[in-house]
Parts: C-alpha cells; structure tokens; sequence
C-alpha cells in the first residue's frame, strides 16, 4: 500500500511539471502598438498623442492592409510586419501625416499618433 501511494504521489507531480512546462510553451507574445509604414517602424508615442489636435491632422498616406492582433499570426513571435501592417490598427484604418511633421518621423492614425524610431 506504501508504494502505490509513493508511486500516485510521484505521478502527480510529475504532472504538474510538464502541464507547467505546456503552460509556458502556449503563452502568447505580447505586441507593442506599431505600424510599419514607408519602410519604417513606427511606435506609439503617447506624450505627442496627448498634445495633438485636430488642426494637426494632415492628409492622408494611405491604409493599413493587415492587423497582427486577431489573426493567425497573433502567436507567432518570429512574424515580420510588412509595409502597411500594423500589431493593433484595424485593417482599413486611414494613416494620415501630421501638420508640419514629416511623415518620415510622424504618423498619425485612429487617434494615436506613432513616431519612427529610425
């Protein structure tokens, strides 16, 4: 009786290990808000979005054509944006330029404004 339950015991903790390690292997990546936009990697910059109006609005560049959240390549850390994708804007969501910012350093779209980093 003594061994069955050292050998149920042992079972059971072995379970717990690999359901952990199954646990870590399925966890989803995190994305920052980006959009790839000219060739260039654009983040969101939060204290600019604070200070935009709409008068700072200009015209538009164009749309985002794919969205990486609530896709299939949500999950997949090794995903590479491609130009006019972005990690949360929906598709179809209009990338405007900003009012005397280039749009090389500047875009501004649904509301947020995104600076590039290169």
């Amino acid at each position: 009786m003594f061994l069955f339950l050292l050998f149920f015991i042992s079972g059971c903790s072995i379970q717990d290990e690999s359901d952990a390690e199954n646990r870590e292997i399925h966890s989803s990546v995190e994305w920052a808000d980006v959009v790839k936009w000219q060739e260039g990697t654009y983040y969101l910059d939060e204290d600019k979005t604070n200070g935009i109006t709409e008068e700072d609005v200009g015209e538009v560049l164009g749309e985002v054509s794919f969205r990486v959240m609530y896709s299939e390549a949500e999950n997949n850390s090794d995903y590479q944006l491609s130009n006019g994708e972005a990690t949360w804007l929906a598709e179809g969501t209009t990338i405007h330029a900003i009012t005397g910012e280039s749009s090389k350093k500047y875009i501004f779209a649904d509301g947020k404004v995104y600076k590039s980093e290169e």
